[in-house]
């Protein structure tokens, strides 16, 4: 039985192990951040337009960048636009950008205050179905750096989109003229000549060409591409006038009767856009007030349903300078107040217009009387004192020491010749206290100028040699 127990133990134990590295993974995973599409799944019709947010999950980690690639399905999806409104994001490494032919979508960017949440946009796309079938945009891949000066990739997971297309709403009619019926007229509009081509006007208005021989005529407005006419005219008409039509793309139909019933249908595109992009705000990137003579804006906003076409920024009088992208770095700009104004023009015209002040202020300055210097100019005068005092400490080092070279010098032969004096005086005075001494029977008085005269000379020799030590010392 108890090797039973071991054999069963042993057999556990990788199982276990397994699963607590499982768990600990699971949990590392739950701890990172995600990716993630919104919504994740849906059902569109062909034709529909339809919009996707990118979205990062940082799962109490708090995060400043992050960036991905995705692939989405080139055959049953475009993509239309893709806009940063709304976004956590307001630095861009990798402008958000996309290849329809690719089906690829990739973006990349950050943001300097972090970021600490669980759905925040990072992008909006907007997809237009294009045929039937089940689709899929993915993740091919990403990172989520951490805000801990080290740029740590906290990424944990990528969730893709599944989605599916269906056929339009109203499948192509199936019609077969009979013989001699008319031909599908030419229809055409003076208030929306070009059927790709957005227009403000909802009052649209079509012609079309009449026959002698015809009878009767259908007309119908509808959203699909391909309806048959409905309602009938006993007149013969060759023109209508709409009033008051939604936004959207819409389609005029025709079809004209003669003896031999009814003919081909036409069918004319026209689209209809009223509403301006909706407001937004100018952000300033250095702030509203800075010492910069440049600085950059930033103005990102959406229209629905025709998209944004431009913008157009004006710097007090100026005139107007038309951009692309939502960001604009204005001419340099003297000290003082500026008005921007920055006009978003959709694809039909509408315009919404947002305005800001910016404030040119130079730098710090500093008051000396009636002299107003600045910093900078503070520093280049420190920094030339500063020189010249060092300069000056070296010419006056190099000229003492040029001269205690002179002084050492002079003090050499000063002392030579001192010592070449005194070894004379010294001599003649050695000699006459001999002669002193030398004599027979010396007085007292004789014998005490003697002893006087050595104590001198050794006194005198002590003092000479002392100051001269002095002297040198002083001049090392």
């Amino acid at each position: 039985m108890l090797k039973l127990r071991n054999f069963n133990t042993l057999s556990i134990l990788p199982v276990l192990l397994i699963s607590i590295f499982s768990i600990a993974i699971n949990e590392a995973n739950a701890a990172g951040a995600s990716l993630y599409l919104s919504p994740s799944t849906g059902t569109y019709s062909v034709g529909r337009i339809f919009s996707v947010s990118i979205e990062l999950d940082s799962r109490e980690q708090i995060i400043n960048a992050a960036e991905a690639t995705l692939k989405f399905d080139s055959d049953k999806l475009d993509v239309m636009s893709i806009s940063k409104a709304g976004s956590i994001f307001s630095l861009w490494t990798t402008e958000p950008t996309f290849s329809n032919s690719g089906g690829t979508l990739s973006f990349g960017g950050g943001t300097p205050d972090n970021f600490n949440g669980a759905s925040g946009i990072i992008a909006t796309v907007s997809f237009q179905a294009k045929t039937a079938g089940a689709c899929k945009v993915d993740f091919l891949s990403g990172s989520v750096l951490a805000a801990d000066y080290k740029g740590t990739n906290v990424l944990a997971s990528m969730i893709p989109g599944a989605y599916v297309i269906q056929p339009a709403k109203f499948p192509l009619p199936e019609y077969t003229p009979p013989e001699g019926a008319p031909e599908a007229p030419n229809v055409s509009s003076p208030t929306h000549p070009a059927s790709e081509k957005w227009y403000s006007n909802n009052d649209p208005k079509f012609i079309w060409t009449i026959p002698s021989d015809m009878t009767g005529v259908k007309l119908l407005v509808d959203n699909n591409p391909f309806s048959l006419p409905t309602i009938f005219y006993s007149g013969v008409i060759s023109e209508r006038q709409l009033e008051d039509l939604d936004d959207g793309i819409w389609y005029f139909h025709v079809q004209l009767r003669n003896e031999s019933g009814w003919g081909g249908v036409s069918h004319f595109k026209f689209q209809i856009d009223t509403q301006p992009p909706t407001p937004f705000e100018i952000k300033v990137q250095e702030g509203e007030e800075t010492i910069r003579p440049r600085p950059t804006l930033f103005f990102e906003t959406i229209d629905e349903p025709s998209g944004i076409a431009y913008f157009e920024v004006r710097v007090n009088k100026e005139n107007p300078v038309r951009v692309e992208k939502p960001e604009y770095k204005i001419p340099p700009q003297s000290v003082g107040k500026h008005l921007v104004l920055v006009e978003a023009i959709d694809k039909a015209g509408n315009r919404t217009i947002s305005m800001v002040t910016v404030s040119i202020i130079p730098p710090a300055f500093i008051r000396i009387g009636g002299i107003l210097i600045d910093y900078l100019t503070i520093t280049i005068t420190l920094f030339g004192l500063v020189v010249i005092i060092i300069f000056g400490t070296l010419w006056f080092w190099r000229k003492i020491k040029k001269e205690r070279k002179r002084l050492r010098k002079e003090t050499t032969e000063a002392e030579k010749a001192l010592y070449r004096a005194f070894r004379i005086l010294s001599k003649e005075v050695t000699e006459q206290i001999a002669q002193i001494d030398g004599k027979p029977q010396l007085s007292q008085k004789e014998r005490r100028m003697s002893e006087n005269l050595k104590k001198a000379l050794g006194i005198s020799k002590k003092i000479i040699s002392k100051e001269i030590k002095d002297i040198e010392e002083e001049l090392k």
